[in-house]
């Protein structure tokens, strides 16, 4: 289990161990078999071992959202939106492809084709999306395992320096942000 990981856990169950009423609802999302981009090999496993985590330090519902496309990421993200309305802690992990184009962060579905930076809007899914799904919670965390190469930068005229490197950092008010590696 990445070193990360095992200390978050570590924190939750302190957190989670003084409310055992208290609802706690995690959302894993975990993207690999990539339509039109590189294949990757770690999101499944890690999801498998999130979702098992987190079930053990103490949450009540793990959902797990596989090799999601943008359709079913979106839908994922609302039912998950109300499922943390009023929880104590909501959680949502993400391991899959993750980009910086347009001074945005975006979550990149299974069936992105990105031919373009002006795709973004169309084709994935902004980080804020996240921030809203989260927002019901008095303990809000987002966790992004994001693989910081861009699979599409190399058809990307014009790209922005940014664009090739992975995720900026994020400035949100009330939710922990926590990145697998360095934004």
């Amino acid at each position: 289990m990445p070193r990360f990981l095992a200390i978050l856990l570590s924190a939750l169950s302190l957190i989670l161990a003084g409310n055992a009423h208290a609802r706690n609802v995690a959302l894993v999302i975990a993207n690999w078999q990539y339509q039109s981009a590189q294949q990757l090999s770690n999101p499944q496993n890690d999801a498998k071992m999130v979702s098992a985590a987190l079930e053990k330090v103490g949450f009540d519902s793990v959902i797990v959202a596989e090799n999601t496309s943008m359709g079913s990421l979106r839908s994922a993200l609302r039912a998950f939106r109300d499922k943390a309305n009023g929880a104590e802690t909501a959680l949502i992990y993400y391991a899959g492809h993750g980009i910086e184009g347009k001074g945005r962060n975006w979550l990149v579905p299974t069936d992105a084709a990105l031919q373009n930076e002006a795709d973004l809007p169309y084709e994935a899914i902004d980080l804020e999306y996240i921030m809203d799904a989260l927002h019901g919670a008095q303990l809000r965390i987002a966790v992004l395992d994001a693989c910081r190469n861009n699979p599409f930068a190399n058809r990307w005229k014009g790209s922005t320096r940014a664009v090739s490197r992975g995720l900026a950092p994020v400035e949100v008010d009330y939710v922990l942000v926590i990145y697998a590696a360095a934004p």
